[in-house]
């Protein structure tokens, strides 16, 4: 990634025989360099990234944004922002296939199609090892859409569910990759485990709250067996007819003959 990954030009100085300095320019690096800085991501400058963005009919968030800083003297190189649906600080959420998201690098300095095309190379490579040849023909779409860069540019990576990721230099398109799975490594170089510096991956991810866990469900009680008295009483009730609309009837004594019918004569 370029940062962490650029073969920059370099100079040194070398003594010479009357105590002087000269200056030798070295050139391109051939080797990649891993040495990032760790100085602390400064904000960007106001108005540099808006807030709110659209990608296609999908409507992005700025999730966070930071400053690309290369070597142990702090070379500024690009400033990065990352624009997601919904903020979040949690890498799953971001990478997430059904989801647009989009970064932008704005440049403050100037770097070659070489550097660009290497830093980007290294850092694919670094971060899917064995599984670089899944990547291979996306990796050569990339190269493709790669040019040099000048300061002021503006570079853009957007992924829209079911497009691709799609390249665009100072608003005009420079190709693109089809595919979600090539998409969800190329963001996964900036919020993954090997990123171009550390701290400009903790300016991406930001600070975001979680997601308020769903709250656990209570138990229902399992009703009674034994009812309270009261309401057994008002079963019982129920049950019985009531002696107010019962029918009365006589009731006969033991001790009362009973009327035998008369013969007629």
């Amino acid at each position: 990634m370029i940062g962490r990954f650029l073969t920059p030009r370099a100079r040194v100085y070398t003594p010479t025989r009357s105590g002087g300095r000269k200056v030798a320019a070295l050139g391109l690096i051939t080797a990649a360099l891993f040495v990032a800085s760790t100085a602390a991501a400064a904000p960007p400058p106001r108005g540099m990234f808006p807030q709110k963005l659209s990608v296609g009919d999908r409507k992005l968030l700025l999730n966070g944004a930071g400053l690309a800083e290369w070597g142990v003297f702090g070379v500024d190189l690009y400033w990065a922002a990352l624009y997601l649906e919904s903020r979040t600080s949690q890498v799953p959420q971001m990478l997430d296939p059904a989801k647009a998201k989009s970064i932008h690098l704005h440049f403050v300095r100037a770097l070659t199609r070489k550097q660009m095309v290497e830093a980007y190379s290294t850092s694919i490579q670094v971060n899917t090892g064995k599984d670089i040849a899944r990547y291979q023909a996306g990796l050569d779409q990339l190269v493709a859409a790669l040019t040099a860069v000048a300061k002021s540019d503006r570079l853009v990576f957007s992924y829209v569910p079911e497009e691709g990721l799609s390249i665009e230099l100072n608003g005009k398109s420079r190709g693109s990759v089809a595919g979600a799975e090539f998409s969800r490594m190329f963001f996964r170089l900036y919020v993954g485990p090997n990123p171009p510096t550390k701290p400009l991956r903790k300016a991406l991810i930001g600070k975001h709250p979680k997601s308020p866990p769903v709250p656990p469900q209570k138990p229902l009680k399992p009703k009674s067996a034994t009812k309270p008295k009261a309401e057994a009483a008002k079963e019982v009730e129920k049950a019985q007819p009531s002696t107010k609309s019962r029918p009365k009837t006589q009731t006969r004594s033991s001790s009362q003959p009973r009327s035998r019918p008369t013969d007629p004569k």
